[in-house]
């Protein structure tokens, strides 16, 4: 099983063979050990003895000058298996590779260098030699050949010649050996150029660079530099640097390097973490962290971007968009026509999930504020009703605003993603059937809003307003102008409503406050909001107040008329909000049916956390800039920025004084803020006592 590995390293240099990892030598050692019957293998392989010895004498600190530092993988998933309690479990090749690493670092006398193998296998060692004792040999170690298998470039050059059209689900014709794994892989080289691994379900280790393709399940760590293309499915890509031209793509996890040089793609569905300067490239991911300097290229974040110094300059201008969301498009994933139409309905489903659970916090709070109103009802004067009734219909003017509110954002977002979509497909593909659900929820909504109440005649006009914008924003073919069109209207309509929910919910606030002062009550209701819900109090007091005489006062106001009303609109709103639960939980499992299903017949990566979207405030950018560098809300804007208005940024520096750290973020409205800077801070002052 290790015989190629044996081979590579009895053919090294000796003065490389200090820097093996303590796992090679180990699993050499173990290998070796498996085939102490066979005298070809003892006499062909004896040199290993020398090889050991030299190691013990010489060995050196493994690299940390890399992401892509972590190489051991068996030793970790072995000790894994110990501090678990399974040393029983593990067969003798596998007790063998503990018992040979701990025997090499323990003769080294480098225990800084091996402090952490030492220190975790030192309480199971008696386990170890005693089961070990116990297991005869197992000859080629295939329990360990199941967990990893090891290979070196003569390996992957001698593999089967292809001809690939898709690969790791881009659209990337190679031809070339295509050696392929699966389980678990470490290569003891690089990849080369002409060169195509893939692993599947499993994660893999590179010993060298990446410069031909490399397409894995689980996690990748490659110790030297990336010039090619790195694909994981699952996991993250940790390596030293990402260099010109590379594609580097993790589709559900993150990606890690030193440093990166004009990379043609790199994508994190997670984060991008960058430890020193960068220059120039693409790079797109939910969050991005550059602890050095950022010069040139283009950034797309969904949530935060940061770096030590954002630098444009006239050889290398560095834009940034701040977006809502991505998808595996934006990597280039190659979609069929039913993959398309798949994803674009989990996304649709998600989006449509976001505003039932936003009903649903709007429908809670109002029941709740309804029992506040029952219970300032029934424990105020005799003269509280007129004022309760006049509280009843604010209250009830507030829930249609609130709703026509989150009406309004729904379909800001379908609006968003209509342009969004015409800025990757270059096309507009028209609304999909969630939206048309949206719009027909939100109708509903409100017109059983209005048969509870009489609603004044310009809130019908607003509602009918909103309603033909969602008409509109169905209309198939509308080009970008027209989309924008449709979304600053809203953002109008949005302000205009936002503003008057405001003036009545601080109304509302005012009044309730001002019956709970008079009454004397106030104390009793703030205790009741702090320990228990307002419907959970009321319901405690209606349940006391059936033991009480029919001529108690208390329980005939618990019959009137005014709260029998209020208790109905209450029931009611909690009923929405069981309804809406419901249908959050029916929209989860499609959703979850469809990644399952893009995942399973396709291939296709949809991460939960992708299809979360934006980041609550928008998403944001952090640092220092230098002058030019082009901040914006949409795609589009990087190749046209005519007609950007506020929804773009060009910095400027200010001469005065050391440059000052500054945040960009992208508000509801899409359009490009720049924050407030912070308060300085108060020198502290020295007291003299």
């Amino acid at each position: 099983m290790y015989e190629s590995l044996a081979n590579f390293i009895i053919s090294r240099p000796t003065e490389t063979i200090p820097f093996l990892y303590l796992e090679d030598i180990a699993l050499c050692a173990a290998w070796f050990e498996s085939q102490s019957d066979n005298d070809e293998i003892t006499n062909n392989y004896g040199q290993l003895r020398q090889v050991f010895d030299q190691w013990v004498r010489e060995v050196v600190a493994p690299r940390t000058d890399t992401e892509g530092y972590r190489q051991q993988p068996l030793i970790r998933e072995l000790i894994g298996e110990l501090t678990e309690g399974h040393a029983t479990r593990l067969e003798r090749d596998e007790l063998d590779l503990l018992y040979f690493a701990v025997g090499f670092a323990r003769r080294s006398g480098k225990l800084d260098i091996f402090r952490r193998v030492l220190s975790c296998t030192a309480p199971h060692m008696k386990s170890i030699e005693r089961a070990r004792n116990l297991k005869p040999a197992v000859p080629d170690c295939p329990n360990l050949g199941a967990r990893l298998a090891v290979v070196t470039e003569d390996d992957i050059k001698s593999a089967e010649l292809r001809d690939v059209s898709t690969f790791g689900g881009l659209n990337l014709p190679i031809r070339g050996p295509v050696y392929m794994r699966k389980g678990a892989l470490k290569i003891m080289s690089g990849i080369p150029a002409d060169c195509t691994v893939v692993v599947d379900q499993g994660s893999c280790c590179v010993r060298g660079n990446v410069e031909g393709n490399l397409a894995i399940t689980d996690s990748c760590d490659i110790l030297d530099n990336i010039s090619g293309v790195v694909v994981a499915r699952r996991g993250s890509v940790n390596a030293k640097d990402i260099l010109n031209q590379a594609v580097v793509i993790s589709k559900e996890d993150s990606v890690r390097a030193m440093a990166a040089e004009s990379p043609k793609l790199v994508f994190a569905a997670r984060e991008i973490c960058m430890k020193n300067d960068v220059t120039g490239g693409r790079f797109l991911a939910r969050n991005a962290t550059f602890e050095s300097d950022l010069c040139g290229g283009d950034l797309f974040v969904t949530e935060r971007a940061d770096a030590r110094n954002f630098i444009a300059t006239d050889e290398r201008p560095l834009q940034i968009c701040l977006l809502r969301g991505l998808s595996c498009q934006d990597y280039g994933e190659v979609l069929t026509l039913e993959s398309g139409t798949l994803l674009n309905s989990a996304m649709k489903l998600r989006q449509r999930l976001n505003h039932l659970e936003e009903l649903s916090e709007i429908a809670e709070r109002e029941a709740d504020d309804f029992a506040g109103n029952i219970l300032m009802y029934i424990l105020g004067d005799s003269g509280i009703n007129e004022r309760m009734q006049d509280i009843e219909k604010q209250r009830r003017r507030l829930s249609f605003l609130e709703r026509l509110v989150a009406g309004i954002h729904a379909l800001i977002m379908a609006a968003e993603d209509r342009i969004n979509s015409c800025g990757i497909q270059g096309d507009d593909r028209g609304s999909s059937g969630e939206d048309q659900a949206t719009l027909d929820e939100l109708r509903r909504e409100l017109v059983a809003l209005a048969s509870e109440s009489s609603i004044e005649p310009e809130l019908h006009e607003e509602k009918e307003e909103v309603l033909y914008l969602g008409r509109k924003l169905q209309r198939r073919g509308m080009q970008r102008q027209g989309l924008q069109q449709v979304l600053e209207r809203l953002f109008t309509k949005d302000d205009a409503i936002q503003k008057r929910t405001s003036v009545v919910s601080e109304k509302l606030r005012q009044e309730e406050a001002a019956i709970e002062e008079a009454m004397g009550r106030k104390v009793l209701l703030e205790r009741a909001r702090a320990e228990c819900s307002r419907v959970e109090m009321y319901r405690q007091l209606a349940t006391a107040a059936r033991k009480r005489p029919s001529s108690d006062v208390f329980k005939q106001r618990l019959n009137d008329r005014q709260v029998k009303i209020l208790q109905r609109t209450m029931e009611n709103r909690l009923s929405r909000v069981t309804g809406y639960q419901t249908s959050c939980i029916e929209i989860q499992d499609r959703v979850e049916g469809l990644r399952n299903k893009l995942w399973e017949e396709y291939m296709v990566s949809l991460p939960d956390h992708v299809l979360q979207g934006w980041a609550v405030g928008g998403a944001c950018v952090e640092g220092h800039f230098s002058a030019n560098v082009f901040i914006c809300a949409w795609r589009h804007l990087m190749t046209d920025p005519s007609g950007g208005g506020r929804s773009l940024v060009i910095t400027t520096t200010d001469e005065d004084g050391p440059p000052q750290k500054r945040t960009f973020h992208r508000s509801g409205r899409s359009t490009i803020d720049e924050a407030a800077p912070p308060e300085p801070e108060t020198p502290p002052v020295s007291l003299s006592v």
